[in-house]
């Protein structure tokens, strides 16, 4: 999954444990990977709801792989012990949410341009009108 986008840092699974959350497997393929059984310290209260349902981090987290906005989805049948985890790198949402940003601008514009051509063009019909009344 994460070779079919590239907007994907991380894809791991984790599971709850008496002693907290521990990752089962990460797609990490470097020396820095987690391996079976490492415990993640930075659980955020959207990771604990993505045990049970699909979730995303509100803001952006920094942990010691990087700073990444996060998804969560609870894997079937797992009883609320196993997530899948997907982590986009910071300056991708950023791209992200420049794009849009840029995206909603020019929509705008183009939504004004286009509902004053529509007024000039109304005005310009009553107005005909309007004065073929009045002579």
């Amino acid at each position: 999954m994460r070779r079919s986008n590239p907007d994907i840092a991380f894809l791991y699974v984790m599971r709850k444990e008496p002693q907290g959350v521990v990752f089962v497997v990460d797609s990490d393929e470097t020396e820095g990977q987690a391996l079976p059984g490492k415990i993640y310290e930075e659980i955020t209260p959207l990771m604990e709801i993505g045990f049970f349902q699909a979730s995303v981090d509100d803001k952006l987290i920094e942990d010691e792989w990087g700073v990444f906005l996060s998804g969560y989805a609870p894997l079937r049948n797992g009883n609320g012990r196993y997530l899948v985890g997907i982590d986009m790198r910071a300056n991708e949402v950023q791209n992200k949410l420049s794009e849009l940003r840029q995206t909603g601008i020019i929509s705008l514009l183009a939504s004004i341009l286009l509902a004053l051509l529509f007024a000039h063009l109304i005005s310009r019909g009553l107005t005909r009108r309007i004065a073929l009344l009045s002579n």
